[in-house]
């Protein structure tokens, strides 16, 4: 004889809506088929079967709550907070194509021929941003007594300096030139500039003032600053300095200090992978909102089409 086959389904007692719900086991034989649901409605609105035991339901998800004020004010917050991450995320594809746009301009200007310092800039006048790395050449003489170092330079994982000294020039002003690595443990006169007339080649670069939470500088108190300020170097330094510093590219005569690398124009940055972090945040916000009302009406359900 075969053995019966045993379900548990959902029934009511009555047709009462308030009615408790309560598991009963239901028994099958093998080939015996299941009969039709019925379409009967109770006057809760829900759909019933009738069984033996009582009328048999299962549940579906009751979104009527979404309405009330509370879950209105959710759905702002939510779509507040999806609007500020999507224009973060497109915030961040401008900031690399701003950055895309001033990697070609460098380039533009590095590969420029080089030309005289002083006339470089008495022809960008007010604009003197415009300078920023082109290649230029002038001629001085080093002044080491107003030699200053910046801190925090790394090269191949070894810490060190880098080496700023004045080169005063035929007319008498000066240009800070910034002429290289050292390592922090080196004696610093072994890195002195040549004495005499010298002829130096470099590429320019704009002064690095302040940040509101920088450090301050305090050059001739202190040995070594944390940027290359020009208005702070020229008020120490006892010549009228120049708008922009170079850095120094010509050959070097002695061992130290080390030139600086050429500088590269195929930097990104991260502008995208944050780009993609912010549509990522804001697909996880409307996801994980979307699951917590999707919850939340299936706890808050009503009973509805009946267990076949």
């Amino acid at each position: 004889m075969e053995s019966p086959i045993r379900r548990r389904v959902l029934y009511r007692r009555s047709g009462d809506p308030s009615a408790r719900l309560r598991w009963t086991p239901h028994v099958l034989r093998r080939g015996q088929r299941r009969r039709a649901p019925s379409r009967r409605i109770d006057g809760s609105g829900c759909r019933l079967s009738p069984g033996r035991k009582g009328d048999r339901l299962i549940k579906r998800a009751d979104y009527a709550f979404l309405g009330r004020w509370r879950w209105a004010s959710a759905h702002l917050v939510v779509l507040a907070l999806v609007l500020v991450l999507v224009n973060l995320g497109f915030w961040q594809l401008r900031r690399l194509e701003e950055r895309r746009l001033d990697n070609q301009v460098g380039m533009a200007r590095n590969a420029a021929e080089p030309l005289e310092l002083e006339s470089m800039v008495a022809g960008a006048g007010s604009e003197i941003d415009t300078l920023e790395f082109r290649r230029a050449v002038t001629r001085g003489e080093w002044d080491a007594d107003f030699e200053v170092y910046v801190r925090s330079q790394v090269r191949e994982g070894r810490s060190g300096l880098w080496v700023i000294t004045p080169l005063v020039l035929a007319d008498g002003r000066a240009v800070m030139v910034n002429r290289g690595w050292i390592p922090v443990e080196l004696d610093r006169r072994a890195a002195g500039p040549p004495v005499g007339q010298v002829e130096v080649a470099g590429v320019v670069r704009a002064s690095r003032p302040r940040s509101a939470l920088g450090p301050e500088d305090r050059p001739g108190i202190e040995d070594t600053i944390a940027r290359v300020d020009l208005s702070l170097l020229d008020s120490y330094v006892p010549h009228h300095l120049l708008e922009v510093y170079l850095e120094e590219s010509s050959a070097n005569l002695s061992d130290w200090p080390l030139r600086l690398a050429e500088p590269v124009f195929d930097d990104e940055g991260s502008h995208l992978v944050y780009a993609v972090q912010w549509f990522s945040f804001s697909l996880v916000a409307l996801v994980g909102y979307g699951a917590m009302i999707r919850a939340t009406a299936h706890r808050r359900y009503r009973p509805a089409s009946p267990v076949e």
